[in-house]
């Protein structure tokens, strides 16, 4: 009876144990996924702001708000530029797919072309034939861009999705085992301690 105590112990700890390490590691994989997606969603938001830029900066053109645009579009780029890293980064470290691969592989051909036509104009903001060359280069390829950025952002919801599946079906198995358990310490426990018939006092 003692070491069926024992043994019933150290399982419902482990339960436990790996069960709080599950959950850990679930909230590690949301807080990754959440991250990736929200800068996913802004690189679809900077691809448009750099398409409105370029526009609005050839309505302007010569005048203090042609400067002002200029500016926000450096940081624009630099802040397309740094997400487009870090979302790369994180696929080869982390997600390690395939499919990622083949769509990033294909989403910077798109954003090298964008962000190297935005460079040089910003070097030469005064060469009439290089802004039209930036114009033509954003307008030919932001379309393709978001296309593909908005399958990239489908294919981490996809993943999140098939994570929290596998980590439900893994719940509901340690559920099971947690009620098998207490079932075996019910039936082999504690009811054969309460039918254990009482020794009656020599006094009595």
């Amino acid at each position: 009876m003692k070491q069926k105590i024992i043994i019933s112990f150290i399982l419902f700890i482990l339960i436990v144990i790996i069960n709080q390490v599950l959950f850990q590691i679930d909230i590690k994989n949301q807080s990754y996924d959440a991250k990736v997606i929200n800068k996913a969603g802004k690189q679809r938001m900077y691809s448009q702001q750099i398409a409105k830029i370029a526009m609005y900066a050839n309505e302007v053109n010569n005048s203090s708000f042609y400067d002002f645009n200029m500016k926000t579009l450096n940081k624009v780029i630099a802040d397309f530029t740094e997400a487009n890293t870090f979302l790369e980064n994180m696929n080869t470290n982390y997600y390690k797919n395939n499919t990622l691969d083949s769509l990033y592989a294909e989403n910077n051909i798109y954003l090298n072309k964008i962000v190297a036509s935005s460079n040089q104009m910003l070097q030469n903001q005064n060469d009439k034939a290089i802004f039209n060359s930036f114009l033509i280069v954003v307008k030919n390829n932001e379309a393709n861009f978001l296309k593909t950025m908005n399958t990239i952002v489908s294919e981490y919801q996809i993943i999140a999705e098939k994570k929290l599946h596998r980590l439900d079906k893994l719940q509901l198995y340690f559920n099971a085992i947690t009620f098998l358990l207490l079932f075996y310490i019910l039936f082999t426990i504690m009811l054969p301690l309460l039918k254990k018939p009482r020794v009656e006092s020599r006094f009595n």
